[in-house]
C-alpha cells in the first residue's frame, strides 16, 4: 500500500506543478503578472527540479528588475 501511494503522491504532484506551470504561463499572456507570479513560484515550490519553470521565474525576476529600474 505504501508504495502505490507513494506512486500516487508523485503522479499528483507532477499534475499540479504542471496545471500551475500552464496557469502561469497563460496569465503572463493575458497580462495578469501578481497572478502569473503566484503560478510560476507554486509550480517551482512543488517540483523543484524543473528547469522550464525555474528558468522562467528566473528570468521573470530580471525583467522585472529592468522595468523597475
Amino acid at each position: 500500500f505504501d508504495e502505490w501511494i507513494n506512486a500516487e503522491r508523485d503522479r499528483l504532484r507532477d499534475k499540479y506543478a504542471t496545471a500551475t506551470y500552464k496557469l502561469a504561463r497563460l496569465c503572463d499572456e493575458a497580462g495578469q503578472r501578481d497572478e502569473a507570479l503566484y503560478f510560476l513560484r507554486e509550480s517551482v515550490r512543488t517540483n523543484p527540479l524543473n528547469n522550464e519553470a525555474s528558468r522562467r521565474l528566473f528570468h521573470w525576476f530580471i525583467e522585472r528588475n529592468e522595468e523597475a529600474e
